[in-house]
């Protein structure tokens, strides 16, 4: 096959690759924001691990994850150039390797995923780097499904990074891979789907010892410090960098008390990005708070839900309790207002 003929299909690749990813984008987002946000909100409300999303953030999340889809497209078209080219390990015929080669392949391309995965992420969080690679995706604080390919153009490159990594070293087919993204894709609008559907025992069993939950990344958009494993846990584990309150919380809302409205207000409060309006901030932060900073709106109308009292005497406390742990708000003498 001469060099035009490989460009020309390679090209004629690019937006296949891209609809194919967003067939899959769009059926497993879009059904997790109507069946969870919509459909089953109220039913499921005692399962919601932060705040519900705007429509705005959700539009963002939808644009950048357009951007990360025409990307992932690009390099599909690059690795059928490859394939065409005879520098891929990607093989056709069942037969070749067998069907129990097969299935073991997608458990190894899960496997080498979830490695690539944690420590990618856990070097896109340097500070040197994360505001170019990893800031847009950490810019969802509650993330919806919609945020699963919420990335900067250099981050989606990165996550587009495990195709040739695989496909160019292990044997492959077709098939496999595919099953393989659904997979991902899967466990990714799980990740980012806001409710925790697992009960608090499971994360305490040898299974939910080795899978993460929502609850897991959940803390992460929450603190941006720890949690960086994908599929499963054994990385964190490892390395020490799951939180601290994961295991000991899982989730603040299966089976706690109060009313619903009152549990997600709570559930929602970001640790150390919550204040009052005229002069409280937060004093004391625990389970790897990064501290003060500026409340999203979401953020301020789900603290000052959580309130009963509106204003606050001089010097009253206040403790805020999230997915990532609890944060106590001191005002000062002379402050007053509700929590924002």
């Amino acid at each position: 096959m001469s060099f035009a003929d490989k460009l020309w299909i390679s090209l004629l690749a690019i937006p296949g690759a891209s609809i194919e990813r967003a067939f899959w984008y769009f059926t497993l987002a879009g059904g997790a924001w109507l069946l969870l946000h919509v459909v089953l909100a109220r039913w499921l409300a005692r399962r919601r691990i932060n705040a519900v999303p705007t429509l705005r953030q959700m539009s963002w999340e939808l644009l950048y994850s357009l951007r990360s889809l025409a990307i992932y497209g690009l390099v599909g078209g690059l690795i059928v150039f490859a394939y065409f080219s005879g520098w891929t390990q990607i093989y056709i015929r069942f037969d070749a390797y067998g069907w129990p080669y097969f299935f073991a392949s997608i458990g190894i391309i899960i496997l080498i995923h979830d490695t690539y995965f944690y420590w990618t992420h856990r070097l896109m969080h340097h500070p040197r780097l994360f505001r170019l690679f990893h800031r847009t995706h950490h810019l969802s604080t509650t993330p919806s499904p919609w945020a699963a390919y919420a990335f900067s153009p250099l981050e989606a490159f990165v996550q587009a990074g495990i195709a040739p990594l695989v496909l160019f070293t292990l044997p492959t087919h077709p098939l496999a891979f595919s099953t393989f993204m659904l997979w991902q894709i899967s466990f990714n609008v799980l990740g980012h789907c806001g409710y925790e559907m697992f009960p608090r025992w499971f994360v305490r069993s040898w299974c939910g010892r080795l899978l993460n939950t929502a609850t897991h990344h959940a803390q992460h958009h929450e603190t941006n410090r720890a949690n960086f494993s994908l599929y499963f846990n054994w990385w964190d584990r490892l390395m020490g960098t799951n939180h601290a309150r994961y295991g000991s919380t899982h989730t603040v809302l299966p089976g706690s008390g109060g009313s619903s409205s009152k549990r997600s207000a709570l559930a929602s409060a970001i640790i150390g990005r919550a204040k009052c309006t005229n002069g409280c901030a937060p004093s004391e932060t625990r389970a790897g708070a990064r501290g003060p900073t500026a409340a999203s709106p979401g953020e301020r109308a789900a603290a000052s839900a959580s309130t009963t009292g509106g204003a606050k005497p001089a010097g009253s406390t206040r403790a805020i309790t999230g997915a990532a742990g609890t944060a106590t708000l001191r005002c000062p003498p002379g402050a007053s207002g509700p929590v924002t």
